[in-house]
């Protein structure tokens, strides 16, 4: 009878180990790893408008694109990608399912309709990277889920695919 509380002992004991090191913080910086698949931190509405005082515990009112597109400058993406790019954000921002579609195709253009049921504004692109075969671009923003009334941080990922002719084209969002 011993050996099995012993074994028990021992089971209980790593289960404690392992919990009590799942809880604690993670060293990889959170802005800085382009690999997280989902970034949504809750914020209060009254930050994310302190400027204005209409919107404070308000929320969001609309969706909206304060990305300076002029300003945008990276390597990895072509003046063609950016402006696909700013075409699908201006499609999500005025929740315009035909532009969406034009972008993505009907069929991948109707699976994306979920992106423009929530209020979000558009503020920043990170810089893309290219990951397997893909090239990635993160959008940052701030989100408002419908029926909720927590606004929060999030971050929309544009994937480009080459095509047959080798060129980069808008394929998904996640």
């Amino acid at each position: 009878m011993s050996k099995i509380k012993y074994t028990v002992a021992i089971f209980t004991s790593v289960a404690l180990l392992l919990s009590a090191c799942n809880q604690g913080s993670s060293s990889i910086p959170e802005q800085n790893n382009p690999s997280l698949t989902s970034k949504e931190k809750q914020i209060p509405a009254e930050e994310a408008h302190s400027s204005d005082p209409v919107q404070k515990n308000t929320g969001l009112r609309a969706s909206s694109d304060e990305i300076d597109w002029e300003q945008v400058h990276d390597k990895l993406l072509s003046n063609e990608m950016i402006a696909e790019l700013h075409t699908a954000v201006d499609a999500i921002v005025n929740h315009d399912q035909e532009a969406l579609d034009q972008v993505f195709g009907s069929d991948v253009g109707a699976a994306l309709a979920y992106v423009m049921e929530h209020t979000t504004q558009f503020r920043d692109i990170a810089p893309a990277y290219i990951e397997d075969e893909r090239m990635i671009v993160p959008v940052n923003g701030i989100r408002q889920l419908q029926g909720d009334d927590k606004v929060q941080q999030a971050t929309l990922f544009f994937y480009f695919m080459k095509n047959s002719k080798s060129e980069w084209h808008l394929v998904t969002i996640d």
